[in-house]
């Protein structure tokens, strides 16, 4: 049933993505406690979520390759990749390295929040689609 697997791979995915950024919530409590909700935009935290967020759309979306039995056009599936280790994985990677240095630019806090919202919106499509052909009978 195609439609059960699309919604179960969408709950596993959304539950996921509240169980990666609760972190950032109760920090975000934290810091709205204290008064200093603009300390929390500018935290290099978000970085870590992003890593986070775009490496577990890898992992699902290959290991959801790995299990099914369709015939699947490698080349497009290389490119996938390719996009989101380049476009996701390596920024975030770096922004957080230089988010940890002294010589942050402040410009990049919305890039990081930027890659944030891409990185969601990417580990919902491409770990939904990863999340249901894991589900595959």
């Amino acid at each position: 049933m195609k439609f059960n697997h699309e919604f179960n791979a969408k709950y596993i995915i959304v539950s996921d993505i509240f169980f990666i950024t609760a972190p950032l919530i109760i920090y975000f409590l934290v810091k709205a406690n204290e008064g200093e909700i603009l300390e929390f935009f500018k935290s290099p935290d978000i970085g870590y979520a992003n890593i986070v967020l775009f490496g577990q759309t890898l992992v699902r979306f290959v290991s959801g390759i790995a299990k099914t039995n369709k015939k699947l056009s490698w080349q497009l599936i290389s490119l996938l990749l390719t996009l989101i280790i380049v476009l996701g994985l390596f920024p975030s990677a770096v922004i957080l390295m230089i988010s940890l240095s002294n010589k942050y630019n402040s410009n990049l806090y919305l890039f990081q929040w930027t890659l944030f919202v891409f990185a969601i919106t990417i580990y919902f499509i491409v770990g939904s689609i990863g999340q249901m052909y894991l589900e595959e009978d």
